[in-house]
């Protein structure tokens, strides 16, 4: 017979056994994500996440952000990331702050909300994340949703930049060129008070799955043309009459999907992410058959330009800007 004092121990030692079988099946889920079995890491994450485990959580709305396994859905994605992120999961909480800050324009799309951004951007900078530290400066200092504060952003930055991330790093030489010894002095006073709690990101989150709009997206950038003299656009190639017939005609090619639906969610996705640089081009989606093997490819491509120099010009600016291209002939 049992006594008292076993009881209690079995008492405390269960929620740690049972501890270690949910951290055992979300690490076997990773390792079937690390072997692209992207289906079964889905199914072993699932049961968790309706359990209520953060990690779990965000790991399943990477993947319908992705498309990892299961169709792109950004509606999913973003319940998944919500309910993470009430579980203070600061990757959740940054990658619904990007969502909402940039918005998708697919169907049941999530859309853009400022102050929806910010609040998620806030929470997981207070909670250490450097890229929502800087995002965060950078509102402050644009005046995004919030009143601009250089100051304030200043701050965010500089505590941004102590991670290592170069464009935090880049945005505070910037900030040190145009802002007042008052200024940046207020700055470093202020540090100290905008952390509020310590890192919690759990460790068992996918390695290495970010979208590239969380930490390549060129469009989120400080802005320092004054108002009355605002920064002169930058000129785009103009895209040309889809005239098939004339050889010299090129495109820029985004991406290569297995599906015409699957193009057509990529170009929403890359023009919405790129919207700077692709807003006056029109999409042109090439069928190409090759073979019983390998079946037919959907290339989405840009609208032609009449020379190769032109089609460069766009190609660079998105490379810069983290998307990859190359341009091809029309014909």
């Amino acid at each position: 017979m049992k006594t008292y004092k076993q009881s209690f121990i079995l008492l405390i030692l269960i929620p740690f056994m049972l501890l270690g079988k949910v951290q055992a099946s979300v690490t076997e889920g990773i390792n079937a994500y690390k072997s692209g079995d992207y289906q079964k890491a889905h199914d072993l994450w699932l049961p968790h996440a309706a359990l209520g485990n953060a990690t779990a959580l965000f790991n399943l709305g990477q993947l319908y952000r992705l498309g990892q396994g299961v169709e792109i859905d950004p509606k999913k994605a973003e319940e998944y990331y919500l309910r993470a992120a009430y579980r203070d999961h600061i990757r959740a909480q940054r990658n619904l702050g990007v969502m909402y800050y940039f918005g998708r324009v697919e169907q049941d799309s999530v859309g853009k909300d400022l102050k929806k951004a910010f609040f998620w951007l806030d929470s997981a900078a207070k909670l250490g994340d450097s890229r929502s530290q800087y995002m965060i400066g950078t509102m402050y200092y644009n005046g995004d949703h919030v009143e601009k504060d250089p100051v304030k952003a200043l701050a965010w930055i500089n505590i941004a930049s102590y991670s290592g991330l170069k464009d935090a790093q880049k945005a505070k030489e910037t900030l040190d060129n145009n802002l007042s010894d008052d200024q940046k002095q207020k700055a470093r006073d202020l540090m100290p008070d905008l952390l509020s709690k310590t890192s919690q990101t759990a460790s068992l989150s996918l390695p290495y799955t970010e979208p590239t709009a969380d930490d390549q997206d060129q469009s989120f950038q400080l802005k320092l043309a004054p108002a009355s003299s605002p920064a002169k656009p930058v000129e785009k190639a103009a895209p040309i009459e889809n005239n098939t017939n004339d050889q010299s005609l090129y495109r820029v090619q985004l991406a290569a999907l297995t599906t015409r639906e699957g193009a057509d969610k990529a170009w929403a996705i890359i023009s919405q992410k790129h919207n700077n640089l692709l807003n006056s081009y029109e999409p042109y989606v090439s069928e190409v058959d090759l073979g019983a093997e390998k079946g037919t490819m959907y290339r989405l491509q840009v609208s032609p330009f009449d020379s190769r120099d032109a089609a460069d010009v766009l190609c660079n600016d998105l490379k810069a800007a983290g998307q990859g291209c190359y341009v091809v002939k029309a014909n």
